[in-house]
């Protein structure tokens, strides 16, 4: 249930959240009025201050103050004579204290609650994002791809004798080698582009609003960059890469994983150290600009 309240917390949409608080705040403030003086109700303005709270910490301040002021006038309009003004004051400054407090509460557990997602969604050697995180972003991207009716294109890049670096060098210097893809990826794919560590030495990107020309200048760019890298620290190395465009878009996410690894152990067979490209489109004579590409 925690869990599921922090989500909330973390992904709630401002637009839907401001009129609800509104609304909650104009029936507190009624209800607050018509309850008298004494009768305390002051906790509930934390309803509609948490919301606000969500969408950001500035939102939340502002609704703190508003909710300080609503209260403050109900309060007002039925304040009774033997209760001074000093204590009036007091009264209204301390409700703003606590809707502060809470707001700032508020602020420091979304953000300790985003790094942890953050954390647990990247792989911890390269920084890249991790296998957990590919089954939630993937799956949007391809969502919203097919929501737009937009490409989608699909690198699946496996090391080609990564194991003889590890028995020969170290682990640390595998680790190294991979730090170094996750690096080279990185620079050279777009910001929009999500760049995944799919396990050992298997890298996945999902290229948004991508099709054979964007795919194909994606990967020719990449692979010899990544041989320059290797070749720079003496690491035996090449790469097997899978290019799968996706026109039609994949029914899934499995799928989408199926057709981009078959690719790439295409690639695995013929020899390695390639590019293989497969086209999935509604017409199977739709061109493609290139079929394989030898290095």
């Amino acid at each position: 249930m925690i869990e599921n309240l922090a989500k909330i917390i973390v992904r709630s949409p401002g637009v839907l959240l401001l009129p609800a608080a509104l609304v909650l705040l104009a029936i507190i403030g009624y209800i607050d009025y018509v309850t008298g003086y004494f009768a305390r109700v002051s906790g509930l303005y934390l309803i509609p201050v948490f919301l606000m709270g969500v969408v950001g910490k500035k939102q939340g301040l502002l609704m703190a103050i508003t909710a300080t002021l609503v209260g403050g006038m109900s309060d007002a309009l039925d304040k009774p004579r033997n209760i001074t003004d000093l204590i009036f004051l007091w009264n209204i400054f301390m409700n703003f204290f606590v809707y502060t407090l809470f707001v700032m509460i508020l602020s420091l557990f979304k953000s300790e609650f985003s790094q942890q997602t953050n954390q647990a969604r990247r792989d911890q050697l390269t920084g890249l994002y991790n296998l957990t995180a590919f089954y939630e972003l993937a799956a949007s991207q391809l969502q919203k791809s097919s929501r737009l009716t937009q490409p989608l294109s699909v690198i699946y890049l496996d090391c080609d004798n990564f194991k003889n670096v590890n028995d020969t060098a170290g682990h640390a210097v595998g680790d190294i080698l991979l730090q170094s893809i996750a690096q080279t990826m990185l620079t050279l794919l777009r910001r929009t582009d999500l760049v995944f560590r799919w396990g050992g030495d298997e890298f996945i990107a999902v290229l948004p609003d991508t099709g054979p020309n964007g795919a194909q200048k994606a990967a020719e760019k990449l692979q010899p960059a990544l041989m320059a890298a290797m070749q720079a620290n003496h690491w035996p190395v090449t790469f097997s890469i899978g290019v799968a465009v996706f026109l039609q878009l994949p029914t899934d996410l499995d799928d989408m994983l199926r057709k981009a690894d078959g690719a790439m152990y295409q690639v695995k067979r013929s020899g390695k150290n390639s590019i293989r490209y497969e086209l999935f489109a509604v017409s199977p004579e739709a061109p493609f600009p290139g079929e394989e590409s030898q290095t």
